[in-house]
């Protein structure tokens, strides 16, 4: 692939920015659009998790009033779908106690109390009503009541995390370097005059990398430690790279083990990412996911047309919308500006698929007729239902621990055509006609 130098990206790019007050400034200061790409990811995850706990908040509430309100709330909360549950919910809504109300619902509920809190005649329920009474009705009957100390203690911890990454940022300004008792748990890695390219030492040779790999490897529990002898431009980068992608996992984990506090669906996609230690045999479907995110990361900024983001479905993406993980591709040109083209993916490594296919199918119908659904930063567009290529996920993996767990994670061991037919098959979902040199984008 002919190389595409970041100076190029610069100059085709709107750079983002998050805001002069979000880390303090100290990236928004940087002239690094590879940094504000990342700043833009860590703050796109907390206004997501901002979005979701409002709606936390309306179960929350609930749990704090009396038994005897408690036991009323059910009484007059019924199941969303059963019979007359339209009634208690818009009564829900129209009480002070009611919590969140959503603004989509604000027109209609103006209607219901005028009309004497009885259903408007020849008005049709919002969908979104629905939406929003399935959600809270699982946290009132959920069980995130019981973990309240938990959940305080999680919140409590992400703000610990970003006064750390602050702090970090800023004694990398000073070229202040890990602690002493963190830089054993890192590998050390270098900068090659000769070739321009960073490379970290395995078994007595040079073993070069991206910087992009860098952030994959994270998902994988490798981490990196930037030598000092490194040019003083490129050693910052490189550990502010590390710091933002490193909080904003520690993040992510924090928040998936407080969705699974509080009720949300199984699976991968509530699986706090911290009780992966990637030591023990793991389900196929599982590491295709995590393979297949890992290897669109690792090319992310390697097309001359666009940049690629790849992230895994939260728990309540992949139960409301079915969807594994989802993938923007966004033209240099419109970076920063606009909505990105966005699609979920439905994985099976199943040849047919199974029950997936319907779930797509639903999925979409839900997507095309609730414009207003659950609150998601960068929604999809649609949901595709990806079949994996015939690739033995669990063998690459069993090697990968076998060799003891190496930096490039499982996924470098596939082979260059398996690796170009996964991507293939994701990036013709935005009409991108080839890969490589000859890569196109058809707005």
């Amino acid at each position: 692939m002919e190389s595409f130098s970041l100076e190029d990206k610069i100059k085709k790019a709107v750079v983002p920015l998050p805001g002069e007050r979000f880390l303090d400034g100290l990236i928004a200061k940087e002239d690094d659009l590879e940094l504000k790409i990342e700043e833009q990811g860590l703050k796109d995850q907390l206004e997501k998790q901002k979005m979701y706990e409002e709606l936390f908040a309306a179960k929350d509430k609930i749990e704090s009033v009396p038994v005897k309100s408690k036991q009323n709330y059910k009484i007059i909360l019924p199941k969303p779908g059963s019979s007359g549950w339209e009634s208690g919910w818009l009564r829900y809504l129209s009480k002070s106690y009611g919590g969140y109300i959503p603004k989509n619902l604000e027109n209609y509920l103006d209607l219901y109390r005028k009309n004497g809190f009885k259903k408007p005649p020849g008005v049709f329920i919002p969908q979104s009503l629905m939406q929003y009474a399935t959600l809270v009705h699982r946290r009132i009957h959920g069980s995130g009541g019981r973990h309240r100390n938990r959940l305080e203690g999680i919140q409590y911890s992400k703000d610990s995390i970003m006064g750390e990454l602050k702090s970090r940022l800023q004694g990398t300004d000073i070229s202040a370097d890990y602690p002493e008792a963190e830089r054993f748990g890192r590998t050390a890695i270098f900068f090659d005059d000769a070739n321009g390219e960073i490379y970290f030492n395995n078994n007595g040779f040079k073993k070069y990398m991206s910087e992009d790999d860098i952030v994959a490897d994270l998902d994988w529990r490798i981490k990196y430690r930037p030598d000092i002898s490194m040019p003083k431009k490129i050693w910052r980068r490189i550990r502010k790279l590390s710091d933002i992608n490193e909080a904003k996992n520690l993040i992510q984990s924090l928040y998936s083990t407080e969705l699974v506090l509080r009720g949300y669906g199984s699976g991968s996609a509530v699986q706090p990412q911290d009780d992966v230690e990637f030591s023990r045999p793991r389900s196929a479907g599982f590491l295709a996911e995590k393979m297949i995110v890992n290897i669109l990361k690792r090319r992310r900024s390697d097309y001359k047309e666009g940049l690629i983001i790849a992230e895994p479905s939260d728990s309540i993406e992949d139960s409301e919308f079915k969807y594994d993980f989802k993938v923007q591709f966004i033209p240099w040109e419109k970076l920063g500006v606009g909505r990105p083209h966005t699609v979920g993916f439905q994985l099976t490594v199943s040849p047919r698929g199974g029950h997936k296919g319907s779930d797509v199918t639903k999925a979409n119908k839900r997507l095309s007729t609730s414009p207003d659904t659950i609150k998601i930063k960068n929604p999809v567009e649609r949901v595709v239902l990806l079949r994996s290529p015939r690739i033995d996920w669990t063998q690459y993996y069993t090697r990968w621990l076998n060799e003891g767990k190496p930096s490039g994670g499982p996924e470098q061991y596939l082979t260059d055509s398996e690796k170009e037919s996964v991507i293939s098959s994701i990036m013709k979902e935005f009409s991108v006609a080839s890969l490589g040199d000859n890569l196109t984008y058809y707005s």
